[in-house]
């Protein structure tokens, strides 16, 4: 049940120990610890934005419940990674990144990073004719990269511009962000288009179901029946994912959740049960062990540790 009191886009997120196990990866020419964020942001409709900066690294490596559009403008070099070999990408393209994958963007200090970004919910994908989408282009499992020239890119400003406004209705957006899906796909060729190859193209489909059920029981049996795996195979792979054991992930959302019900008044009881805590008792200790002060506490002054 998502967080109704905290809706602004990416205002809210997950962060799965910053630093876990301390396992580094090569990334733009350095080590760099890997940490895992989830954005569990709530777009149920379309959001736009623009930004061009000088260089990107903002973030770990993240995946989040939307459907990520990134288009980049110009000539400049990026490394991209979906917990794979880093990839590098010059000139213009356009990123999609599906549901519950993980993926990182980074860009040197002197590389202009000129980019429109757009995401939406599954719920604006089930509005369309899965006819929309040639080449799989929308619905496969991995990140697919659209080599793209300038002008190709152009046509489709002002349908960003478009969806970035304020001015423009909700279901507007929605028939823009219909064309825009149809102009894209229609770009994509097999001469100019990289699906990046899923390793374990399943898990991003186990993380999703851990998070819409995360108020339920959840087991490590129950998850490998239903995804018709071998349990030790789903934690082998879902640790290397990412970097975390299927069980962490569950507790760290159920505590990422429960830090939002508090916010919005929610006693620690009813935190509790909204978030698949049997028992009270035990649910104030593992938020205090993951988070570093008991929930009440926090409802109070969730600075301290946010």
């Amino acid at each position: 049940m998502p967080c109704l009191a905290i809706r602004r886009f990416v205002l809210t997120f997950f962060e799965f120990g910053c630093i876990i196990n301390n396992r580094t990866d090569s990334f733009g020419g350095r080590e760099e610890a890997i940490g895992i964020r989830f954005y569990e942001n709530f777009v149920q409709g379309v959001f736009c934005f623009h930004k061009n900066s000088l260089g990107h690294n903002r973030f770990s490596p993240h995946l989040h419940p939307n459907t990520e559009i990134l288009i980049k403008h110009g000539n400049s070099r990026l490394t991209f990674c979906s917990m794979q070999e880093p990839r590098e990408i010059d000139g213009p393209c356009i990123l999609i990144h599906p549901p519950y994958t993980l993926h990182r963007i980074y860009a040197e200090p002197d590389q202009t990073y000129d980019r429109h970004v757009v995401y939406f919910g599954e719920k604006i994908m089930e509005m369309f004719d899965p006819s929309l989408f040639p080449l799989n282009t929308f619905s496969s499992c991995s990140t697919t990269v659209i080599r793209c020239a300038d002008q190709e890119l152009e046509e489709l400003l002002p349908l960003l511009d478009a969806l970035e406004s304020e001015a423009t209705a909700a279901a507007e957006k929605s028939l823009i962000l219909a064309l825009l899906v149809v102009r894209i796909s229609r770009k994509a060729r097999p001469e100019n288009t990289i699906v990046t190859a899923a390793e374990h193209s399943y898990l991003p489909a186990v993380v999703q179901y851990i998070v819409e059920h995360a108020d339920q029981k959840i087991s490590l049996p129950d998850l490998a029946s239903r995804f018709f795996v071998n349990r030790d195979k789903l934690n082998v792979d879902f640790r290397k994912y990412l970097n975390i054991t299927v069980h962490q992930f569950v507790m760290e959302t159920r505590i990422a959740r429960a830090k939002c019900f508090l916010l919005e008044g929610k006693s620690v009881k009813e935190t509790a049960e909204l978030c698949g805590f049997d028992n009270v008792s035990y649910f104030m200790t593992a938020f205090k062990n993951m988070v570093g002060i008991p929930p009440a506490q926090y409802a109070k002054a969730p600075q301290l540790v946010d």
